[in-house]
């Protein structure tokens, strides 16, 4: 069964204009969001670098209006094998749902001390395909510990991790396989 959005009367693109007042979006992220709208109509390929070409906006800007949808909860960006799908529901569903682990996103953004990007969070469901939950916080900690809070340190500690093949009860012990 269909969502009231996705039947073929609905042009989204309208309904977006016209609830522009009540989504709370700045410029930006109202540009984004009808990119965004309008690349999902036409089934193209989504990148920072062809919403920017398609919008006129900056990388930067781009990345910000995105990181915005996604803090507002219109926007989920979710990562299947290599493909990367962008879900604009949010924008018309009455829930707003920030991300399958929005309680991990919010977990970085507060040692992060501020949003994170689009980029950031493509890179947190990455490590979702790739590993449990429970190391990327571990991953988070040991960063903290070590005062490199920056995704790269982060990555290669997950890595390491798994070439090692350390398991998350040696993490929890605060062990780590050395073989």
């Amino acid at each position: 069964m269909s969502k009231w959005y996705e039947e073929a009367h609905i042009d989204q693109r309208i309904w977006v204009l016209d609830h522009l007042g009540t989504l709370n979006l700045s410029a930006e992220e109202a540009l984004t969001a009808l990119e965004l709208v309008h690349f999902n109509d036409l089934k193209r390929h989504i990148s920072l670098d062809s919403l920017s070409k398609a919008s006129g906006l900056s990388l930067e800007k781009i990345d910000k209006a995105m990181a915005g949808l996604s803090r507002k909860g219109y926007l989920i960006i979710k990562i299947n094998k290599q493909e990367v799908a962008y879900i604009i529901d949010g924008l018309f569903e009455d829930k707003t749902i920030l991300t399958s682990d929005s309680d991990l996103i919010d977990l970085y953004q507060k040692e992060f001390k501020r949003t994170l990007s689009s980029t950031e969070m493509d890179k947190i469901n990455d490590w979702l395909t790739r590993v449990d939950r429970a190391f990327i916080v571990h991953a988070l900690r040991e960063a903290l510990m070590h005062n490199k809070v920056n995704f790269t340190y982060i990555d290669r500690i997950l890595a390491q991790w798994q070439k090692d093949k350390t398991t998350i009860e040696q993490l929890n012990e605060g062990k780590r396989n050395t073989n």
